[in-house]
């Protein structure tokens, strides 16, 4: 009598036909299931010594060839062990200062104090991750620019680190995969290198006139509409490849619709992220409020046919399925980004030193003499910070597509870990369909 035993997570989801689905997200395994089969395997789970009829054998070998049951080994998405401060990419924050006054900011508090990284501070951080990958038998270099501020405000600096880095990929055989996030006010100049020197651009952009100058406007005062169109019909012209990340308020969750449509006429973006704002610094000032997160869903959800339908992939950070992910964001993950004033974080909105949470993501600094100084335990228990060791996740058919949720989000940082109710039921409602799309489609 063969013996058979479920051995990975397997969730019983409930279809809009109202149709039991079996999903095992480890495997990849997903299938509708009749009240039998859910009945069957009930019976597995208690009893795995039960006996069973030939029939019923041939369905359990059947999930057994593919994954769900008696399975020796499975990819989960674990992180390695931490013995050493041993990255995988490098992110620098150039600077803090920005061209752009977004209402929603995260890092708005930092440019009362306008700061840019010193060379020495870059130059040592690449230099640590050369000797990282040295000791690792990595051989592609990711070096991206990313904020608190505009990176390309500190340009000269990105030019250096660039350069830096090639030579030293260069002189070791390894390769440079190079990528920046920027707010597109970008003059020819900056276009120029960028072209030259970046395998791809993240522009974060509304779409709509009307909503990027409300909440992304310009410095001085003036619509960052037109820059930011003119940045792009120059990407377009030259077919550099970028993705649009569009962040979603109350103000523009009902024009999602027509921001795709919007794009798609305008510009050859064929990437689109959509993301809920999180309210936090200056957007507490600026009455902004959130995108009501079940209505993003469903918004969401149709967004997905239209964008398929004109060749544009949408994303959603929140809710990935053809990723499987023990971490949200940066957090959990083996990479780190290094603070205009020289300090390593692992959360990508904590930029500096000054940030309220900087006690609890920033885990290291770079020292005046070049030297690179990890808080082993701090590292130690950031990686930890993964559905694996969430409560909260434990029972969701969607934790490895969304990684547990934002560590601020899910106030991690402030010592609650708690589930935020809407984010999670929006999540779910987006991955159950994504599933049922998965099985009409195959």
């Amino acid at each position: 009598m063969s013996t058979y035993q479920i051995t990975t997570d397997l969730f019983t989801l409930t279809g809009a036909s109202g149709r039991p689905i079996l999903y095992a997200p480890l495997t990849g395994f997903a299938c509708e299931a009749n009240p039998a089969l859910v009945q069957l395997l009930a019976i597995l789970q208690d009893h795995s010594d039960a006996a069973f009829s030939a029939e019923e054998a041939k369905i359990l070998d059947y999930l057994a060839q593919k994954g769900v049951l008696n399975s020796a080994s499975l990819k989960q998405p674990q992180l390695t062990p931490v013995n050493d401060f041993a990255p995988d990419s490098l992110t620098l924050f150039a600077t803090n200062r920005c061209n752009l006054r977004c209402v929603y900011c995260y890092a708005a508090a930092d440019q009362d104090h306008a700061l840019t990284m010193p060379w020495r501070t870059a130059r040592s951080a690449i230099d640590f991750q050369i000797a990282s990958m040295l000791k690792t038998g990595q051989s592609d270099f990711i070096l991206e620019f990313h904020g608190g501020g505009e990176p390309f405000c500190a340009f000269s600096l990105m030019q250096k680190s660039a350069a830096h880095a090639r030579e030293q990929c260069r002189r070791h055989g390894f390769t440079l995969q190079v990528t920046a996030a920027s707010n597109g006010v970008l003059n020819e100049k900056k276009l120029s290198w960028a072209m030259q020197n970046c395998r791809a651009l993240t522009i974060s952009f509304e779409g709509l006139p009307r909503i990027q100058n409300r909440q992304r406007p310009h410095a001085g005062g003036k619509a960052s509409f037109p820059m930011v169109d003119r940045a792009l019909r120059t990407l377009d012209r030259h077919h550099f490849p970028y993705a649009i990340r569009t962040t979603v308020t109350e103000q523009n969750q009902d024009l999602l619709e027509e921001t795709l449509q919007f794009i798609h006429q305008n510009y050859a973006c064929r990437t689109w992220v959509i993301e809920p704002v999180q309210i936090c610094s200056s957007a507490v000032l600026s009455e902004i409020k959130p995108a009501d997160m079940l209505k993003f869903a469903d918004r969401y959800i149709h967004l997905e046919t239209s964008a398929r339908a004109l060749g544009i992939i949408l994303k959603y950070s929140g809710a990935q399925l053809e990723q499987l992910n023990s971490a949200f964001c940066h957090v959990g993950r083996n990479e780190f980004a290094v603070t205009p004033d020289g300090y390593l974080t692992n959360c990508w909105e904590v930029s500096s030193a000054g940030h309220p949470y900087a006690g609890h993501f920033i885990f290291g600094h770079i020292l005046s003499d070049g030297r690179v100084y990890v808080e082993m335990d701090k590292w130690a228990a950031l990686r930890a910070l993964t559905v694996d060791h969430l409560g909260y996740c434990r029972d969701c058919f969607a934790k490895y597509h969304c990684g547990g949720g934002c560590s601020l989000r899910m106030g991690r940082a402030r010592g609650t870990s708690g589930a935020d109710k809407d984010f999670c039921a929006s999540t779910r409602q987006i991955m159950l369909s994504k599933i049922e799309s998965m099985l009409h489609h195959n």
